[in-house]
């Protein structure tokens, strides 16, 4: 649990650095328009999780643009909570046809891809960016998975059914 905590954390130091030091205007400027409004903020978080399928991923991202500065804590805010609602629309899309992106199983393709990038291709910004980006998400994608597999054998261990019969106060 330790490694996969100190694992999503650093993911998410280090694609926030390289956001911070490398992010284009153009970039900046379409994030900035998608969540100049609080109803434009929702909207973004909505479709981004219906696109994405994963509103972890979505919550993360925004928290690394509030950090690096890139939105106000309020549109971040409306973002999340698009986010959420986008939840929703993913599962009637998943109960509808049955399939379900596994965002986990990018972890490691994302920080090779990402690695190779960064060793053979140090001249091109775009191309550095793009790497310790995609190395920062496979991290933290990575860290969210050992995680989640650490506490199951945990979660088995406990039973809450002899509590049933106690008055939900």
């Amino acid at each position: 649990t330790l490694s996969g905590l100190g694992m999503f954390l650093f993911g998410m130091l280090y694609m926030e650095t390289a956001l911070k030091k490398s992010v284009g205007v153009r970039f900046k400027t379409w994030v900035k328009n998608s969540t100049s409004t609080t109803l434009k903020s929702l909207i973004t978080g909505i479709l981004a999780t219906t696109l994405l399928q994963s509103s972890s991923v979505i919550t993360l991202m925004t928290l690394s643009f509030v950090s690096a500065s890139m939105i106000t804590l309020h549109s971040g805010i409306a973002v999340i909570f698009g986010a959420n609602v986008g939840t929703t629309i993913t599962s009637w899309i998943i109960a509808s046809f049955g399939f379900k992106l596994k965002i986990e199983a990018f972890a490691l393709p994302m920080i090779g891809v990402g690695g190779l990038l960064l060793i053979f291709d140090q001249e091109n910004r775009k191309i550095t960016t793009f790497a310790k980006v995609s190395i920062g998400f496979g991290l933290l994608f990575l860290g969210l998975e050992y995680m989640k597999t650490s506490i199951s054998p945990l979660a088995e261990l406990i039973d809450l059914s002899k509590y049933s019969d106690f008055p939900l106060i």
